[in-house]
């Protein structure tokens, strides 16, 4: 052990959702050609929000939602943070409109059919990085989100999960009701 004089003080590392993750779902991925012709659009929110480009309801991409509005389930929480890490029902558009997909999963004691949700899993897990394989493959080399994001980008997104994907991880940042 070095010396305690020469020791350097312990450092724990912050990290927030909305601040540094969330961020970059928006940030502009776009690709234009020499005439400044947008050629292709990777900025996450491009495929991955329940409205498109014109503003017509669909389905997210992979049924991954995120956008920064307040979570059905957590209200206090951007629902891009609850899709990446709870599980949720799967959405289809129905006359225009997206919702819960219902599949009947059996019959009642009347004999009435029961309708039930479709689960889709979370992409990320919370016990860290090497748990998040469904997020993580998306963008390894032969993945459909391939160079999509940065080195720095993809490690900041394990350092966080590795950490505990905490939407705060330093208690004097988590605003007072």
């Amino acid at each position: 052990l070095a010396p305690t004089h020469m020791r350097l003080p312990r450092r724990r590392v912050v990290i927030h959702y909305e601040a540094h993750l969330h961020t970059l779902w928006n940030l502009p991925r776009q690709t234009f050609d020499a005439m400044g012709v947008l050629v292709a659009d990777h900025t996450c929110t491009s495929c991955h929000t329940t409205v498109d480009a014109a503003g017509a309801p669909r389905v997210p991409a992979g049924q991954l939602d995120l956008t920064d509005g307040p979570s059905d389930q957590v209200a206090d929480q951007f629902k891009s943070y609850r899709e990446l890490l709870a599980g949720d029902a799967e959405q289809e558009l129905v006359g225009g409109a997206l919702q819960d997909r219902l599949v009947q999963t059996g019959v009642d004691d009347q004999g009435r059919p029961v309708f039930s949700t479709v689960p889709v899993g979370p992409s990320m897990s919370a016990a860290g990085a090497r748990a998040s394989v469904a997020f993580f493959s998306k963008f390894a080399t032969g993945g459909t989100h391939a160079g999509w994001l940065s080195g720095a980008e993809l490690r900041l997104v394990s350092e966080w999960l590795d950490i505990g994907a905490q939407y705060f991880n330093d208690p004097f940042a988590v605003p007072v009701d």
